[in-house]
């Protein structure tokens, strides 16, 4: 026996919407979105092109050979070519939904079938993802006049490599959305905390030195020695203590090899022999 489970249709949650910025988009395509980008995304926009923009882009080609005379008689030979694209387009833009998230753009083509499989140019289900940290423009193109009727208002997102296109009815607007999402991405990074790892401390790398008095030159005793500049008071404390050396009394050290004076840690390298001199 087969089970079948049913599941509900996805809800959008309205807590889910930014409380600083508008969220444009109808309810039906809020709900789509959500099931494409799933829970964890904000979503502050889902639209869609207009019809009268689906119609605009779709038929450019058609209107073009069907305007100008000297085009007519091409157009008995491509015109049905022209016709099946101009379909194949307008199907394509008609399931083309734009999502507009806190860190990306989403352009998602639901699955259709085409009027024609020879001119289509997507078999549907397909979808980009532009993430704003990657846009090097934001650009709006406003649908012109006269020579220009066949253009469409957009909004057009500059990458390094590739170019996304927006065709929707209010390109300001969409296009005001998307800076303030880019400059807010763009504060949250900068925002971001370094945990730095602690730097484990290496150990005190110690030098061996062969210490003399000037009266006993060839009883050497072994003293240890670090690189920090506090050891050099030590050693010369243990100094005293190992020659019995009075506190009254001023140190002077040389090296015993080339009777060059001392006066400090970094004077001094492992295996040397040092005289003290009191």
């Amino acid at each position: 026996m087969k089970s079948s489970v049913s599941t509900a249709p996805p809800t959008y949650d309205q807590s889910m919407r930014s409380p600083e910025l508008k969220t444009l988009g109808t309810e039906e395509d809020m709900i789509k979105a959500r099931s494409l980008v799933g829970p964890d995304s904000i979503i502050h926009a889902a639209l869609r092109p207009s019809e009268s923009a689906i119609n605009t882009v779709a038929y450019a080609q058609l209107k073009t050979f069907a305007i100008i005379p000297c085009f007519w008689p091409h157009l008995i030979c491509v015109g049905p070519c022209l016709c099946f694209t101009a379909s194949n387009i307008k199907e394509c833009l008609k399931n083309t939904l734009y999502i507009i998230t806190n860190d990306r753009l989403i352009i998602s083509v639901e699955e259709y079938s085409p009027p024609c499989s020879c001119c289509s140019q997507t078999t549907g289900l397909d979808s980009g993802e532009y993430y704003y940290e990657n846009i090097v423009e934001v650009g709006v193109d406003n649908r012109g006049q006269g020579c220009t009727i066949f253009r469409v208002s957009k909004v057009r997102l500059q990458f390094v490599s590739t170019t996304a296109l927006l065709i929707v009815d209010n390109p300001a607007e969409v296009a005001d959305l998307i800076r303030e999402l880019r400059r807010s991405n763009k504060e949250v990074g900068s925002r971001q905390v370094v945990i730095q790892q602690p730097i484990e401390s290496q150990p005190e790398v110690q030098k061996r030195i062969f210490v003399a008095a000037y009266n006993s030159p060839n009883s050497f005793s072994i003293i240890n020695l670090g690189d920090d500049p506090q050891r050099w008071q030590e050693f010369q404390n243990e100094i005293r203590g190992r020659f019995n050396i009075p506190n009254h009394l001023s140190l002077m050290f040389k090296l015993a090899d080339i009777n060059a004076e001392v006066k400090c840690a970094s004077d001094l390298s492992s295996n040397d022999r040092l005289l003290v001199f009191f």
